[in-house]
């Protein structure tokens, strides 16, 4: 989970030109209508026991206001058809490494603080130009970004925040970490990881916004490092963390309002799930205690096997297709589909699941599929291109 936080003061006429020319942290300058911005970094969780480093590297944001800012923007400015003349560019120094695994339990690291012209702003993108994995043993996996990604990460901010004159405002941004770096094969076969960043976003932290917090300890009070943690707003997961090894876990930068926490640990060996609320500017703490019980010897377990084609709507088949399996929001395993389409996920134990089916360029899938021991399930998967959902929004925006 990063968290990238600014906090924004509004200035009068600031074009992406004239920002870009500026020093991201640059405070000189006018003070009439100005305003400041700072960024942060904080993680979610990841499992931190396997990795040293989970890195991204950044080095620009850009700030984008909301469509009739833009066009006023662009009729005082004599402009038509410039769509990204009101936009605002913060080109850092020089691009910024950071280690998300570094940032856990509420961890944030200023990244930048500039100012802003006044405006309602829709979007945030933010400019990730790599991304790597370190194991612990030294391996490192060097991690492709995503095609699309020279316009920067897309971050809706929805509804729109103003950004009035004289005024000072905070953005949390939450990279998460779980989600975003994907691996391939499990703990005990780790084939290399896949980058898909997931990123939201909270307005006026400050003002809006609160924090959840406590310890994961067994019965004798012994802390428990490496309990998942979920944050649930209806069938949404909104965030996760990962206890230390302290048994402390923090959530930041959550909106006011009712959620669900839970907790697992071990594989689903223990579960918990309890109701908690958020008040802006307020901590909720919630302690976890995990049970000790006796292990009883298990009985040989019955696998079966998920496989399946994925093609798109034309019918030909997708490579590299990336197959997640998924428990209560946990995923267990991934694979990708051959030259041919195909894949399969064997010693697969029996049960409900979601099947996640993502490609470069298409609308991701999710299915529910059941797993009968020592049988074959099928769920093949035809995928939309993204262009088509694109094209719907720009209609909309128009």
């Amino acid at each position: 989970m990063l968290f990238f936080a600014g906090t924004f003061m509004a200035c009068s006429d600031l074009s992406e030109a004239d920002s870009a020319m500026e020093d991201a942290g640059d405070k000189n300058g006018p003070n009439s209508g100005k305003g400041t911005v700072v960024f942060k970094i904080t993680d979610a969780p990841f499992p931190a026991d396997m990795v040293a480093e989970a890195n991204v590297t950044i080095d620009w944001i850009k700030l984008l206001k909301s469509s009739d800012d833009a066009q006023e923007g662009e009729e005082e400015n004599g402009e038509e058809g410039g769509e990204d003349s009101s936009d605002v560019l913060i080109q850092l120094e020089e691009p910024v490494t950071y280690n998300l695994i570094e940032l856990r339990n509420g961890q944030t690291v200023d990244m930048a603080e500039v100012d802003v012209p006044e405006g309602s702003y829709r979007e945030i993108r933010l400019h990730v130009i790599d991304a790597g994995i370190v194991l612990n043993d030294g391996t490192a996996y060097d991690l492709k970004v995503p095609s699309g990604s020279s316009s920067g990460l897309k971050i809706k901010i929805n509804p729109a925040f103003e950004v009035e004159s004289g005024s000072t405002s905070e953005v949390l941004f939450d990279f998460d970490i779980s989600r975003s770096f994907v691996m391939r094969g499990n703990s005990k076969n780790i084939q290399g990881f896949i980058f898909k960043p997931v990123v939201r976003a909270v307005v006026h932290v400050q003002t809006t916004a609160g924090e959840i917090s406590g310890t994961v300890t067994d019965s004798e009070e012994n802390p428990v490092e490496n309990a998942s943690l979920y944050l649930l707003a209806g069938e949404d997961t909104i965030t996760s963390a990962l206890s230390n090894e302290a048994g402390f876990y923090a959530f930041i930068g959550i909106p006011a309002g009712d959620y669900l926490l839970s907790l697992n640990y071990n594989d689903g060996e223990y579960v918990e799930n309890v109701d908690v609320s958020v008040e802006a500017g307020a901590v909720t703490e919630k302690h976890f205690v995990i049970e000790n019980e006796e292990q009883e010897e298990e009985e040989e377990e019955l696998l079966g096997e998920i496989s399946g084609l994925v093609t798109d709507t034309a019918q030909a088949v997708i490579q590299n297709a990336l197959i997640s399996l998924v428990l209560n929001d946990d995923t267990l395993t991934t694979t990708q589909t051959g030259e041919d389409g195909l894949y399969s996920l064997p010693d697969i134990a029996a049960g409900g699941y979601v099947l996640v089916c993502e490609a470069d360029g298409y609308i991701s899938q999710n299915a529910d599929v059941t797993v009968q021991a020592e049988d074959e399930t099928v769920q093949n998967f035809e995928l939309v291109p993204e262009e088509e959902e694109e094209e719907e929004e720009e209609d909309e925006e128009e």
